[in-house]
């Protein structure tokens, strides 16, 4: 494999949050990759914004508790570190825009500026040369390809397996450059007619949206109303970006967002949702899916100028 990579130089990484909020990260790893082979390893606990606690769900699924952070670095502190840490190389992450998402959301938080990362995603990587694959859940990858996984949701050990993954790709595929993993696509800005509020039909992701905002390449499902936005309306939004959207949870879906949802009913014992109950089995089990409120989804749309598009069609169709 070295001689096919030795061009490709790039710093893996992943993070692990403290509840379903992506500003509140409570763990990031790195992995260091210098042409064509992985260098370093490295990670840190860190100490969410206050106010974002951590959820029981979360975790189970990681492990990690608020003893444990106490002590650890808030996020300018990590922020600078991974900064530091990179060097100016491109970030690989496995499904990419969610940590995007959590570094732009807790450097907002801190209330700091959030450094212009080139992020790239080893699970669009995978779909676009093995499009037949039925799971590109980053542990399903590692075992298809007899990648070694000490311990998935460990931050370090899932961004040295998403590092593993990008250079056995390149190496499998003749990929000799990062151009080449990922080779850029023309922006394109949709005619205003794939907006209308109705639709008989789940659109189809645009892949010739923009690859870096945070919700290209998502799979996308909601359950419940939305305030914001019809269902329809929603999913078409979701798709503009180049997200996949279905109906139901299913292997491939990455993000739930849950309309009219009142988090602290739990602690009440209200129930959670067909759809809810299968994300939170389906990421017990492995899989990178993250549950969000609408609040969060709005959030992450308001990194892009989409929403404002909508927004602006909505004020229109309530004039008409």
């Amino acid at each position: 494999m070295e001689k096919m990579t030795a061009g490709i130089s790039f710093t893996a990484i992943d993070f692990e949050t403290a509840n379903a909020k992506r500003a509140s990260a409570c763990s990031v790893g790195l992995a260091k990759v210098v042409d064509g082979q992985i260098v370093h390893t490295a990670s840190t606990l860190i100490y969410p914004p206050d106010g974002l606690g951590f959820d029981p769900y979360n975790i189970s699924i990681h492990g990690i508790t608020p003893v444990q952070v106490t002590d650890a670095p808030r996020w300018p502190a990590v922020l600078q570190w991974i900064v530091e840490y990179a060097a100016g190389d491109p970030l690989v992450a496995h499904n990419a825009s969610f940590e995007k998402s959590v570094v732009n959301m807790a450097s907002q938080a801190a209330e700091i500026s959030a450094p212009a990362f080139d992020f790239f995603c080893t699970a669009r990587l995978a779909r676009r040369i093995s499009p037949e694959l039925d799971s590109y859940r980053l542990n399903d990858l590692a075992s298809l390809f007899g990648l070694n996984q000490l311990r998935h949701h460990s931050a370090e050990d899932d961004a040295r397996v998403a590092a593993d993954l990008a250079l056995y790709l390149a190496y499998s595929y003749n990929l000799e450059s990062i151009p080449q993993m990922w080779p850029a696509r023309p922006k394109k800005r949709s005619a205003g007619s794939q907006y209308a509020s109705k639709q008989t039909v789940r659109p189809d992701a645009n892949l010739d949206a923009d690859p870096n905002n945070p919700l290209f390449g998502e799979v996308v499902c909601f359950s419940g109303d939305l305030k914001a936005f019809s269902r329809a309306q929603a999913q078409q939004l979701v798709a503009s970006m180049g997200a996949a959207v279905t109906a139901g949870v299913t292997k491939k879906t990455s993000l739930l967002v849950l309309g009219e949802f009142d988090p602290s009913s739990l602690a009440v014992g209200a129930d959670k949702s067909s759809k809810h109950k299968k994300a939170e089995s389906a990421a017990a089990s492995g899989q990178r899916i993250e549950i969000i409120v609408e609040s969060d989804f709005l959030a992450l749309l308001n990194e892009t100028d989409a929403i404002a598009f909508y927004r602006s069609l909505k004020n229109q169709n309530h004039k008409a």
